[in-house]
């Protein structure tokens, strides 16, 4: 069967496994007219020796996840107990919790990601917050104290030094309104 495509999602036998929500067991696919009507699939049962299945549905809730299938290759029909019905339910209802738990996992593997992302983001923006603030506030700060040092600066140097901090805080004012 290793490499071959089955084409069984609209087959009628499956689509019966899925909706009944039950398991649906075949003790001789030879006499099953589900398969036997179909010859494609009845060929691929008889190519894989196929004689008897057993199909359980794998499902989370309201989500189909897939189907569980075991099968008696040789030549003699098998007729599945009720215990084993049982077994094979229990394991697919554990396989569907194993798969949402392996998606869930995969889900908060991306969202981990993305959340890196964005911390990098987040970082980024504050380094060039940072940068922006700090060079006028830089500016500012050595005009104010040399104005504050310097009482006898000549008038046209304060007038400079305070037209350079007021236009580096009206820059200052500018970046953090339009951010």
């Amino acid at each position: 069967m290793k490499g071959e495509t089955w084409s069984l999602a609209n087959h009628p036998l499956f689509q019966a496994a899925l909706t009944g929500d039950r398991a649906i067991a075949i003790a001789d696919t030879t006499q099953d007219l589900g398969i036997q009507t179909d010859p494609d699939l009845s060929a691929q049962f008889q190519r894989a020796s196929i004689r008897s299945c057993l199909l359980v549905p794998i499902r989370y809730h309201q989500t189909w996840l897939g189907i569980l299938e075991l099968h008696h290759c040789g030549d003699s029909a098998y007729v599945w107990s009720d215990s084993e019905r049982v077994l094979v339910e229990a394991i697919a209802t554990q396989v569907a919790a194993a798969l949402i738990q392996a998606q869930a996992y995969t889900n908060l593997e991306t969202l981990n990601q993305q959340l890196a992302a964005l911390e990098r983001t987040q970082s980024n923006l504050i380094a060039i917050v940072g940068h922006e603030l700090r060079t006028p506030l830089s500016t500012i700060q050595v005009c104010l104290e040399s104005l504050a040092s310097e009482p006898e600066m000549p008038l046209e140097f304060q007038r400079s030094m305070l037209e350079t901090a007021l236009g580096d805080s009206e820059r200052m004012r500018s970046f953090l309104l339009n951010k």
